[in-house]
């Protein structure tokens, strides 16, 4: 997790912190193609993954948990 991550990912970027992979879940095939220039440097380079939407929980239920209890 990188702190303030700019919302379209870059190559400098990812070479600057070394990530191997860009993981993102979507939550409709219209939330994908929304977001194609995101994602396209990481797609390009072969280290985007798309994962298996999950509904029971999102990321700021998981913030909040950690807020909650760190």
């Amino acid at each position: 997790i990188i702190k303030d991550a700019p919302l379209i990912i870059t190559e400098d970027f990812m070479d600057l912190h070394k990530i191997d992979y860009v993981i993102h879940s979507f939550s409709n095939t219209n939330d994908e193609g929304a977001q194609d220039e995101f994602f396209k440097v990481p797609i390009k380079m072969g280290k985007f993954k798309k994962i298996q939407y999950y509904s029971s929980i999102s990321t700021t239920d998981i913030i909040k948990r950690i807020k909650e209890n760190y």
